[in-house]
């Protein structure tokens, strides 16, 4: 995702919880505010329709409060490409026998 995107995608975010963000405490809960939210349907920017849980909106709102718009933006994985999860010895045999078994 380039650095556009996740703007674009952070900015679209915005535009969805920014009604959290300035709600009037004395019109009902917080929780109340995400139900009726969630109950809502959202065109992404690609023109898919989609809704999202409370738990994914309150999610993006305590992100945004934390670290404003670029929290809203999907970060890039740090374990792209790599098999930390499977120990060296295991990954390195596993090679050696589809290389048998390939023969």
């Amino acid at each position: 995702m380039t650095t556009s995107e996740k703007t674009d995608l952070a900015v679209w975010r915005y535009g969805i919880i920014s009604a959290l963000l300035h709600r009037n405490e004395e019109d009902g809960t917080l929780e109340d505010d995400l139900l009726r939210l969630a109950a809502r349907s959202f065109r992404t920017l690609d023109g898919r329709v989609v809704s999202y849980s409370p738990e994914t909106l309150r999610k993006w709102l305590y992100r945004y409060r934390n670290g404003g718009l670029p929290a809203l933006a999907d970060a890039t994985r740090k374990n792209i490409g790599s098999h930390e999860s499977v120990p060296q010895e295991i990954e390195n045999r596993l090679f050696e026998l589809r290389e048998v078994l390939t023969l």
